[in-house]
């Protein structure tokens, strides 16, 4: 019973960490379609609006309150471009300035950890990966998705260090 108790948990947290995910995702591509983007940069930002792009976030509990989340470490791709990373960036504020004050003091404080080890997605754009950074073919996860799934649905599957994405 107690063995089934915890892979039940197991599978819960694996859930709960790709709906966390899916819905940062979701609220990056909701504010790409305010203004002030023009649909050339929409659709250039749109190649790269997939779960696999997204940074790994590891939680860092209170020892009182083992479930009680006290700040999340960002783990950054190595991989990830420069232009890529600016984009986000201006999409994760243009969403931050659109909450109300209250949502925003909720907000639990990120820090930056050691990088991610998960390999580039296939057929990364160019402008979105450091086609040069590590031995990308010895680091590709051999079950990313293709440019034509649908940027919710995608994912790569994690390394089993409980880690969330950015």
């Amino acid at each position: 019973a107690f063995k089934t108790y915890v892979k039940s948990r197991k599978v819960q947290e694996k859930r709960k960490e790709s709906d966390s995910k899916r819905e940062k995702l979701g609220k990056c591509i909701r504010c790409l379609e305010k203004p002030p983007w023009s649909t050339k940069i929409k659709a250039k930002l749109m190649e790269a609006m997939h779960m696999d792009y997204m940074s790994s976030e590891e939680s860092e509990h209170e020892r009182e309150s083992p479930y009680k989340t006290k700040q999340y470490i960002v783990r950054p791709l190595t991989w990830k471009s420069n232009e890529l990373k600016r984009f986000k960036k201006k999409l994760d504020k243009g969403h931050l300035d659109s909450l109300p004050e209250l949502i925003k003091k909720q907000a639990l404080p990120r820090s930056v950890g050691a990088p991610s080890s998960r390999g580039m997605p296939d057929n990364c754009p160019e402008w979105a990966c450091n086609q040069s950074s590590s031995a990308n073919s010895s680091l590709q996860s051999p079950l990313s998705t293709s440019s034509t799934s649908s940027p919710l649905n995608s994912s790569t599957p994690s390394s089993g260090n409980g880690s969330n994405d950015e």
